[in-house]
């Protein structure tokens, strides 16, 4: 197992003799769909998503994959403001300390720094402006900022309604 890529955190993965990430290129319907595992991320949304709480957890979770949803993507944005309302009306933090199973413990700045650097590596391979602006929602997102990742979503969804 190896580190993959330059991220701050303790997340390994297993490669298989030709230095391929075998997580990354399982494409299993249920541990693994494509809409997770895209090429765009160095991670699965799962490795964050599971830090977090319900609500703030499941907004990330369709941030992160609105844009591998073809025309679908709207919705899944829309899908991510419902799930942020109901964060910021419950008044719930973003992330929480759970154990990990198979993966070592991160701390949680360690979570923060890795989401800033995998919105970096999946803009770079992004396609236009919408999905760049929503992926900015991540950060917000782990970092607790529900009014700030609401109002960047709705940016992304005024250029997807352009």
């Amino acid at each position: 197992a190896r580190v993959v890529g330059e991220l701050h955190g303790p997340f390994l993965y297993p490669h298989n003799d030709n230095g391929e990430n075998d997580r990354m290129n399982a494409h299993d319907a249920v541990s693994h769909p494509s809409h997770y595992t895209s090429s765009r991320w160095p991670r699965e949304c799962i490795d964050f998503s599971r830090h977090m709480s319900f609500l703030a957890g499941n907004a990330f979770k369709y941030v992160w994959r609105h844009a591998d949803k073809g025309t679908a993507g709207g919705v899944d944005l829309r899908k991510a403001v419902q799930y942020l309302e109901w964060a910021r009306e419950d008044n719930v933090g973003a992330l929480v300390e759970v154990p990990t199973v198979g993966l070592p413990s991160a701390p949680l700045v360690t979570i923060r720094e890795d989401v800033a650097d995998c919105v970096v590596y999946a803009m770079d391979r992004s396609l236009g402006v919408p999905t760049r602006t929503a992926y900015l929602a991540l950060v917000w997102i782990v970092l607790g900022r529900y009014d700030d990742a609401l109002a960047t979503i709705h940016v992304a969804l005024s250029f997807l309604e352009e």
